[in-house]
């Protein structure tokens, strides 16, 4: 069904964006929101209904079929897209008063369905709004993990495996974390910019910042923002890039002069990072097998000033000879499941599978043997997962050294704010570090 509404509407934007299937969301968010011309205000209301209606999808499925009636999975896509979208504030944006998402979702949904649908819609919607402080409640207990997954919205096996894990208060808190939009974080491009600099001028922008705990030239946005429409962003002062994702360039700790590789590498935030840790000084192969996305690196390379980094379209597993034993540090930012970055990734959660960790955790195996053979001896590799999985983390760690003895992990120098306690790398769990989840760990070959 195609909407005939005025495309500067940020209901109707965020209708468009939730009807679309396709992975990376948070790419295509950016790209629709640079070509509208929305204020500031209505820009974040199209993020906060994009990203909350997609984290809270089950929950607000299941408040729906409360009082539909008709079951949830035989209602029509736009219909049900349409219903989460007036659901979504009523139940979860207290800005909002209930009659103006009522009277906008109907008023969105006349513009191109049947009267008869329309005041189906609005009745489902009234009756929301009048039960509201039952709906909240979630379902039933008498099924813990089903309750768990439906309140807070995420899938039962994802829920079932780390309530085994971890344990019920610590799912909960995990779950929580997800559910919250995650902070802006910006890396300082410290080839042009002192962090302190960067803070001065986001000031003299009428911007809150603030210095990051762990990684020192990272900071924290505290306005909302897109900081891709900033003048000091188009300047190459800073990247955006979690917290965690910096982690990984400090714990490969590249030098002047250094020859690098790394893997996987687009869209780049991590290879630009060690040119920055590099001084610009060195090279820097950053391989990656999607050519579309290897270009980001060249754009954000003229944007940030750097000139040591030289792509290669590849598939890792089919690099040849020429490349063995050349690298003293090999970075491998393996694909993943990307459990650790739900919050940020709201649509992640309901593209994955059970089996999907499984795959995952022999690909990177393989990965990660490969990815071995480009060190040069003496050199180190470092690897790392948006994932806090232990297929994908700790166990891939295992197998790698027992089938490579000329390599051994090395000990991680961390603040003592992350509080590692694992063996085989460095785990950062959002519920306990406060940040997006992670797995790094370095090794030293012989």
């Amino acid at each position: 069904m195609e909407v005939k509404l005025k495309t500067h509407n940020s209901r109707y934007i965020a209708f468009q964006l939730l009807k679309d299937d396709r992975n990376f969301l948070p790419a295509r968010l950016s790209d629709k929101l640079r070509y509208t011309s929305l204020t500031s205000r209505d820009k974040a209301l199209v993020t906060q209904l994009v990203h909350g209606i997609n984290r809270e999808q089950l929950f607000l499925d299941w408040a729906i079929s409360l009082f539909s009636s008709r079951p949830i999975d035989e209602i029509d896509k736009d219909v049900k897209i349409l219903l989460r979208l007036g659901v979504y504030q009523l139940l979860c944006l207290d800005k909002i008063p209930p009659y103006a998402a009522i009277s906008e979702t109907v008023e969105l949904g006349k513009t191109f369905l049947p009267s008869r649908v329309v005041k189906y819609i609005n009745g489902v919607l009234r009756t929301v709004d009048r039960q509201k402080a039952i709906v909240k409640e979630g379902p039933s207990k008498e099924d813990n993990l089903k309750f768990l997954s439906i309140y807070y919205s995420h899938p039962e096996w994802l829920i079932t495996r780390w309530c085994r894990q971890w344990g019920e208060d610590f799912t909960r808190k995990l779950c929580e974390f997800n559910n919250s939009p995650p902070p802006l974080t910006v890396r300082v491009n410290t080839l042009k910019i002192l962090p302190e600099e960067l803070l001065c001028r986001f000031k003299e922008d009428g911007i809150s910042s603030c210095s990051l705990k762990i990684v020192p030239e990272g900071l924290k946005i505290l306005s909302y923002l897109r900081a891709e429409e900033l003048s000091s962003y188009d300047e190459g002062l800073f990247t955006i890039q979690g917290e965690s994702s910096m982690i990984a360039g400090k714990v490969l700790n590249p030098q002047e002069g250094d020859k690098v590789m790394d893997l996987c590498a687009a869209p780049g935030n991590k290879t630009t990072h060690i040119a920055e840790l590099m001084n610009n000084k060195g090279h820097i192969s950053a391989v990656d097998i999607s050519k579309r996305r290897l270009s980001l690196i060249n754009s954000n390379c003229l944007r940030l000033g750097i000139n040591i980094i030289t792509p290669v379209a590849c598939d890792v597993m089919e690099l040849g000879s020429d490349y063995e034993e050349k690298f003293d540090r090999v970075l491998l930012d393996a694909p993943c499941s990307g459990t650790g970055v739900l919050g940020r990734r709201s649509d992640l959660r309901w593209n994955k599978e059970f089996n999907d960790i499984k795959r995952l955790s022999l690909l990177q195996r393989k990965l990660l043997i490969k990815a071995s053979s480009f060190v040069r001896p003496g050199g180190s590799m470092v690897y790392s997962v948006c994932s806090i999985e232990p297929e994908e983390g700790e166990e891939v760690v295992k197998s790698f050294i027992k089938d490579r003895e000329d390599f051994f992990l090395e000990e991680l120098m961390l603040p003592t704010i992350i509080n590692n306690t694992h063996t085989k790398g460095l785990l950062i769990l959002p519920s306990l570090h406060g940040i997006e989840g992670f797995f790094i760990a370095r090794f030293r070959k012989k």
